[in-house]
């Protein structure tokens, strides 16, 4: 599996970045892994190898760069910027497309015709990226 990024267009038409890993099956779970501040999705999941241990566990791994991180693009102007940025961008960062045409959105996912696994936004260091699927694995009793 490789990683495939795909961009969008934010809320001013800033460019933004979305990788994905992982299964594009009926089978396969949604799960969006944000990044921390001053990071990306390459540093905090795909470098250290926790998207592909989550994908080879059956989980399509949608993983943003927010905005000024990443590839994503870092507008200069402060209006780029205001109090609720992220949700503003929320549903176009992390927006998946399934088979079907339905789609998975951050702050919309009562809407999803697939069950979604869950949300997880921190990092977890390299030693403890089993435990990170142990715990996204136990998401599916909760």
């Amino acid at each position: 599996m490789s990683v495939v990024t795909e961009f969008r267009r934010g809320f001013d038409g800033a460019q933004l970045a979305v990788h994905r890993l992982g299964p594009k099956t009926d089978s396969a779970r949604p799960l969006i892994l944000l990044h921390g501040l001053f990071s990306s999705a390459e540093m905090n999941w795909i470098k250290w190898g926790h998207a592909a241990l989550l994908a080879e566990a059956g989980f399509e791994c949608i993983m943003p760069d927010l905005r000024a991180h990443g590839q994503s693009a870092a507008p200069l102007d402060p209006a780029a910027y205001p109090d609720d940025v992220l949700a503003l961008e929320g549903r176009q960062a992390a927006q998946l497309h399934v088979e079907d045409g339905a789609s998975l959105h951050l702050v919309d996912l009562e809407k999803v015709d697939q069950p979604v696994a869950g949300l997880v936004h921190v990092g977890t260091p390299p030693d403890q990226r089993d435990h990170l699927v142990e715990h996204v694995q136990g998401l599916d009793q909760a």
